[in-house]
């Protein structure tokens, strides 16, 4: 089976992915890793190119069992069975990423796409339909295998972050 996992970063991609691929007995790719390998970055900033991208990974999904994740997979469509956009709490997904030392208006970036659906959108546009997993508190691995999506809305969570952006960073906490 081919499975694509994609979501904001810090959302749980990695962890996921190797899971599932133990439990499938499948191949785990690490985009990062291919666009690394690859040299697809444009600048310095980290801006991929996103068709070589995909020109690279589609012979990778034509056969056998594989699981590839990564938060540009909702960028284009590749062949699989299953497509499975992770979500997290935006307050959660702040901490999560001041942890990895992303700068803050990286946080913001990353923040504002997961209120808005920004993966799940593209996710569907390309795929069609979706499979949704909250990796906020709930172990995500066990709803993922028992093959369950999760409604997610984070909309109560736009207005403060709207505020934050427009005082700056300094400005409104994103805690409830």
């Amino acid at each position: 089976m081919r499975f694509v996992i994609t979501g904001t970063p810090g959302t749980g991609k990695t962890f996921l992915a190797k899971k599932l691929a133990d439990r499938e007995g499948a191949e785990c790719i690490d985009v990062k890793k291919i666009i690394a390998q690859h040299k697809l970055y444009l600048d310095k900033e980290g801006t991929v190119d996103i068709r070589k991208l995909q020109r690279i990974l589609r012979p990778m999904m034509r056969d056998g069992n594989v699981v590839i994740e990564g938060h540009l997979l909702c960028e284009f469509s590749l062949p699989c069975e299953r497509c499975i956009v992770l979500r997290c709490d935006p307050l959660v997904l702040e901490k999560r990423l001041e942890e990895r030392r992303y700068p803050k208006q990286k946080i913001m970036d990353n923040l504002l796409c997961e209120a808005l659906d920004y993966c799940l959108v593209n996710a569907e546009r390309h795929y069609g339909h979706v499979t949704q997993v909250d990796c906020t508190r709930m172990p995500a691995a066990k709803r993922l295998l028992d093959e369950k999506s999760d409604d997610v809305d984070w909309r109560d969570a736009l207005g403060t972050l709207a505020k934050r952006q427009t005082t700056g960073l300094k400005g409104a906490s994103l805690t409830k």
